[in-house]
């Protein structure tokens, strides 16, 4: 809510072209612009941050999270996220300028393909998730059975990666390309699960994957990430091409993604 207000804000106030950069050609000023405004954005973010991730944790369970591991775990997902950030400007400044706003369309697609794909490496960096290579012969046994079971029901495995973490809030998922997905499970499923209750866990994400729902929700996913992101590029003072009105887009496309999470 604090980040939507804000964007509402610095949107009617015309904020980006008064205070960044307005050429449409390279200098050094872009990315040092770029790197500014992630730096205002994490000036935002850092209380909520420290909020969310340190003390709401440890007031409801106390010393769940220490405040040396919470650091460490911030500063690296910020690290990588600041990359991300700011590769992801220059690709789609670069494709703005270069080819206008259906190159620029076609940068942010990529951006989105290389996001899933990578989207396992990217959690296990930004998480410090660790995955358990070298398996005891029971982990392996349950594992073996769990996967029995699920293609006994009619299911087509598909490989499964085991993460270790310590939220005990993190669940796994599906992550890849259609047609080359990985279940990903906690490590300590094995433990606390039966191979009966492991093969249903399993089986449903196999579920989500067989019967397409997964495909669809990535491609409907895909299509209104461009809708948005081409709307909010035609905003006034919005564009591709500068870092002023490439500020503006994302300020408008902020506000995009509110209405998104409105209508889920």
């Amino acid at each position: 809510g604090l980040i939507v207000l804000v964007s509402c804000w610095l949107c009617l106030a015309g904020t980006p072209t008064r205070w960044l950069p307005t050429s449409q050609q390279w200098t050094f000023a872009d990315p040092i612009s770029l790197v500014t405004l992630f730096a205002c954005l994490l000036t935002i973010m850092f209380p909520l941050d420290v909020l969310g991730g340190f003390v709401l944790p440890n007031r409801a369970r106390p010393d769940t999270v220490t405040l040396r591991r919470f650091a460490r775990q911030w500063v690296r997902g910020v690290s990588i996220q600041g990359v991300i950030f700011l590769s992801s400007g220059l690709l789609i400044l670069a494709s703005g300028r270069l080819f206008g706003l259906l190159g620029a369309a076609a940068g942010v697609s990529t951006l989105v393909i290389l996001l899933v794909i990578f989207q396992l490496t990217l959690t296990r960096l930004t998480g410090g998730l660790c995955e358990v290579v070298e398996k005891s012969s029971t982990d392996q046994d349950v594992l073996v059975q769990a996967a029995r079971q699920a293609t006994a029901w009619g299911w087509r495995t598909r490989p499964v990666v085991l993460l270790t973490n310590r939220d005990s809030g993190f669940t796994g998922g599906i992550v890849g390309l259609p047609r080359n997905e990985t279940i990903v499970l906690p490590a300590t499923a094995l433990n606390h699960l039966s191979p009966e209750q492991l093969a249903v866990t399993v089986a449903r994400r196999l579920e989500a994957i067989q019967d397409g729902s997964r495909t669809r929700g990535l491609l409907f996913a895909f299509a209104w990430v461009l809708t948005g992101f081409t709307i909010s590029s035609m905003l006034p003072d919005a564009g591709v091409s500068s870092v002023a009105e490439l500020a503006t887009t994302c300020l408008g496309f902020t506000l995009w993604t509110f209405v998104g999470l409105l209508i889920l």
